[in-house]
């Protein structure tokens, strides 16, 4: 396709012809494997790796890898084979360059295998590329994974709303993320907007480099989107992080639509995952960005304000930059030039001249206003109505303080520990359950050491929990007494909305992002004086009277979040986009 073919280069990949490897009823697969133009001007090789699905650790799960010289300019068909002797993979025909297996694991006594599609730079071996798919050596797995996927791409319930416009079915809303999981903020919006469009009969499809392997094919790989694009369709670009594609993906001719669910600032994370921080670092630095989308969308007006802070200091910085190469340019002009001719010197100008030009320009540069409206990530008004609570282990406790969320450093959840440790002083019939995964193992390391050494005396009141379902998740919050949070940092927060939603009286830190999507409810300390917090907190909930008004204002808080939770604002952005291409100014 030639519609973006003056687009910013896009990342290295590969794309494949199959949603999954079905080994269950022949012995050999195969997958057909298609490279951009743009491959052949890398110094990259091929490689196939093989993992068990639910073990992929070396050695003890590991398969084998095989490589291939990308030499030719050429489409490449992947032969897999399994035998009693184990598992191989061919070539277009031929034997790999490079190959290991391991001959002390059996591949086919493995229900599922992770296929990855790998490049790497010669040079230093580094991945640019990874791809991957199952490959399903039970029968019972493959149809678990088919069912899967297809109840996910299923819409069987009545739409919360429907636009006051039809919608060309020639046009596709192709709606993209770095990541697309559900039980994630960023990916239960994007899957919850494809579903918004799915049961409007408008042509949707999701991509993301990351998402669950059963659900291939409801969901594309990310570099897809390049190839599947065409002019009339809308890019709908879900943004939380850095995200390699965003600069192809922006200069994509047809319609699009950036949604900016905030990006945590890098100094949280840089003692504990300096890699993760510089992910945020780049992320912010791609913001620029966003004024090649014909509109922009924020998931609260705190974050649609640090947006266009963000965004004009870098247009500043760029203007700043292009207005100093000019005058260089003038001025070394100046310095070397023979003149011939007074109007010849005029028009260079002198070096004392520009350098008194540079010292008068104190004004930065002037940059365009970015508009972006706001729209909150939350769909639907009945979630938890549509499911049935299961039952989960929790702590026998009088009074249950809950916090759900991810266990990151912006979270602050060693101030939830300290602010708890001043609680139980109070309360000895209490318990604090932390509820969400954890992604940084430096910082659950140091708290754990806080639990070994600070918080001892209370380390047994207090509960991790990192995997749930949402029906666990559901009689959790019916069981917990209070919710709190004492982050540091939110774009907007959907824990609260759903603690809302149960009548959990809120207690939480007064970051702006928490503030906003609080409003006039809860509880919000500006101050992180764990004693003074405790001693509040422990008299507001032994008061009835007290607990009624703050749940009170929570339900009004509610009501008006879910009165904009039926997609209208969705409607309307995509209205813009599709029907006036209406750039942010």
């Amino acid at each position: 396709m030639e519609m973006n073919s003056s687009a910013a280069a896009a990342p290295l990949r590969v794309s494949l012809d199959v949603e999954r490897v079905d080994l269950t009823r022949a012995k050999t697969a195969k997958i057909r494997l298609t490279f951009p133009p743009a491959t052949w001007e890398h110094d990259v090789f091929l490689v196939v790796d093989v993992y068990a699905a639910l073990n992929p650790i070396h050695p003890e799960g590991h398969a084998g890898w095989w490589k291939w010289t990308l030499a030719d300019r050429e489409e490449i068909t992947l032969q897999v084979h399994k035998s009693d002797a184990g598992l191989a993979v061919r070539f277009n025909g031929q034997a790999p360059t490079e190959f290991w297996v391991n001959e002390d694991y059996d591949p086919a006594a493995e229900p599922v295998l992770a296929l990855h599609v790998v490049l790497r730079q010669n040079s230093s071996g580094s991945i640019v590329f990874n791809d991957l798919v199952q490959v399903f050596n039970d029968k019972r797995a493959l149809e678990w994974a088919e069912d899967r996927r297809n109840r996910f791409a299923t819409i069987d319930a009545e739409p919360l709303s429907i636009p006051w416009y039809h919608w060309p079915r020639s046009s596709t809303v192709r709606i993209v993320a770095a990541n697309i999981f559900e039980r994630d903020a960023v990916g239960n919006f994007a899957i919850g907007v494809a579903r918004l469009l799915q049961a409007n009969g408008i042509p949707c499809q999701l991509y993301a480099s990351q998402f669950e392997p059963a659900l291939r094919g409801a969901i594309r790989y990310q570099g897809e989107i390049l190839d599947d694009v065409e002019e009339q369709d809308l890019v709908w670009m879900n943004f939380s992080i850095y995200d390699p594609y965003l600069p192809a993906i922006a200069d994509l001719r047809c319609r699009k639509l950036l949604y900016y669910h905030n990006i945590t600032p890098p100094n949280f994370f840089q003692i504990y995952d300096a890699e993760y921080a510089g992910y945020c670092a780049k992320g912010l630095a791609q913001l620029i960005a966003a004024a090649k989308f014909d509109a922009i969308l924020a998931n609260s007006r705190t974050t649609a304000r640090q947006l266009r802070q963000l965004v004009a200091a870098q247009q500043q910085a760029v203007a700043a930059t292009a207005a100093e190469q000019k005058r260089r340019a003038r001025f070394d002009a100046a310095r070397d030039a023979t003149y011939e001719s007074a109007a010849q010197r005029k028009a260079l100008g002198t070096p004392a001249a520009l350098a008194a030009e540079r010292e008068a320009e104190q004004a930065p540069p002037p940059v365009r206003k970015l508009k972006v409206g706001v729209c909150p990530p939350i769909l639907g008004q009945d979630r938890w109505g549509r499911l049935t609570a299961e039952p989960v282990n929790l702590p026998a406790a009088k009074t249950l303080l809950l916090y759900v969320g991810r266990i990151a450093p912006n979270k602050r959840i060693e101030d939830l520990l300290a602010l708890f440790a001043k609680f139980h002083a109070l309360d000895r019939e209490s318990a604090l359950l932390i509820v969400g995964g954890a992604s940084f193992s430096g910082y659950s390391g140091y708290l754990q050491y806080l639990l070994d050494h600070e918080y001892a005396a209370v380390k047994s009141q207090i509960h991790f929990l990192s995997v749930v379902s949402d029906e666990q998740l559901k009689s959790i919050y019916a069981a917990a007494t209070a919710f709190v949070t004492m982050s540091a940092h939110e774009g907007f927060c959907v824990p609260l909305v759903e603690a809302m939603a149960f009548d959990l009286p809120i207690f939480a830190a007064a970051e702006p992002g928490v503030a906003e999507t609080l409003g006039d409810s809860g509880r919000r300390y500006y101050h992180k004086d764990f004693a003074e917090m405790a001693a509040d907190l422990r008299d507001l909930l032994a008061a009835p009277g007290k607990r009624a008004q703050i749940v009170a204002a929570q339900r009004a808080r509610l009501a008006e979040l879910l009165a904009v939770a039926d997609g209208r604002p969705i409607w309307s952005a995509l209205e813009e986009v599709m029907f006036t291409r209406a750039r942010p100014v």
